[in-house]
């Protein structure tokens, strides 16, 4: 038995049983994936299947190269020195800010559109070098309302279990449960969980007026 003192009494040694060695060898082995799994390390967990990139092998390491690029004040110039020649990697998933300031800026639309200016900019990489693999940003996590496909679904109510609801009206939360928008439009509230990290707001909050 493995012993945790806590201050110097004996009587507030509490007992917990001995930690398993970090050896894998000494852990249960994993149940086996459903029949038809493809999973990324299949010897690790039993898969007879892999899930691997179907194009040819390189060894050259631009093509093994994956970059996330990103250009605050407007689309990216693929071939361009200045901006590093994206089009060069075998690999670029753009990020989703990309494009989101400057003149043209996507925050500046009402509502804010970030997939279009997305899928723009995967063209223009794509154009540049048809053979270079190309993604665009998902967040798997949070809801992003910039994302028109993402808005839609939060106004449709037959998606409300989707999301996750304040558990009443009137309990503290980390983020306000209400915004003002740009004027004049009115307070905005919403009873879904929420954050204010990473918000776009444009004009920014903190600029001069």
């Amino acid at each position: 038995m493995g012993l945790l003192g806590v201050g110097s009494d004996a009587a507030e040694l509490s007992t917990f049983p001995p930690l398993p060695p970090h050896y894998p060898h000494h852990y249960p082995p994993a149940p086996p994936p459903p029949p038809g799994t493809c999973q990324w390390c299949g010897h690790c967990c039993g898969s007879t299947k892999q899930a691997v990139p179907k194009w040819p092998v390189s060894y050259r390491m631009n093509d093994s190269t994956v970059v996330m690029p990103c250009n605050g004040t407007g689309l990216i110039d693929p071939t361009n020195p200045a901006t590093n020649n994206f089009s060069r990697w075998g690999f670029v998933s753009v990020d989703w800010s990309n494009g989101k300031d400057g003149p043209t800026g996507w925050t500046k639309v009402r509502p804010m559109d970030a997939e279009g200016p997305l899928v723009e900019q995967a063209a223009l990489l794509k154009a540049a070098n048809p053979a270079q693999k190309v993604g665009v940003y998902r967040q798997l996590v949070q809801a992003h309302p910039w994302f028109p496909s993402v808005a839609e679904k939060l106004r449709d109510s037959q998606y409300s279990g989707w999301f996750l609801p304040y558990k009443d009206k009137t309990s503290p939360t980390v983020a306000p449960r209400c915004d003002t928008p740009d004027p004049p439009q009115k307070k905005v509230c919403s009873q879904l969980f929420h954050g204010d990290q990473q918000v776009p707001r444009y004009p920014p909050t903190n600029s001069a007026k």
